[in-house]
């Protein structure tokens, strides 16, 4: 990094890059789920960033909201685990901050995602959920855009 007069390696370089390609392909996803859902595009427009607002600025404190009106604790890591698979942002960002050896900053209610992550399948196992989300939400939206082109509404 130019600004603290450090070299970033090859290999942080690609990780990041990585990162940033997997985050950009789930939300072209969903932003082709909003598209073929809407009737036009400013209604998409404002969607996809009420979406992405969501997912990045009130997600944390809904999240806290939530967990916060549990009765038993033993609810809380389960929900909170589901709750970051939920949301992609969520999810690459734990998975990325776990992956460089910061797990420990999560705490306890992650401790079997920090074992998973670490291991040498944790990679494969990130890969894989990933494309699911982005298949998954692709072949949904091809169904539905393909549903309106016969039903005449687009």
């Amino acid at each position: 990094m130019l600004l603290f007069d450090q070299k970033v390696s090859f290999y942080s370089f690609v990780y990041y890059l990585f990162f940033a390609l997997f985050l950009a392909l789930v939300y072209v996803s969903i932003a082709l789920l909003i598209g073929s859902i809407l009737k036009n595009r400013w209604q998409a427009l404002v969607t996809g960033i009420a979406d992405w607002f969501m997912m990045i600025v009130i997600w944390p404190l809904l999240m806290i909201a939530v967990l916060s009106q549990f009765p038993s604790y033993k609810l809380i890591q389960p929900t909170l685990q589901l709750f970051t698979f939920l949301n992609p942002a969520e999810f690459i960002r734990v998975f990325a901050i776990m992956r460089m050896g910061a797990g420990s900053a999560f705490g306890a209610d992650y401790y079997e995602w920090v074992t998973w992550v670490t291991s040498s399948n944790g990679p494969m196992i990130f890969i894989l959920v990933y494309c699911s989300w982005i298949i998954i939400l692709v072949y949904i939206s091809g169904f539905i855009w393909e549903r309106g082109e016969v039903n005449g509404a687009r």
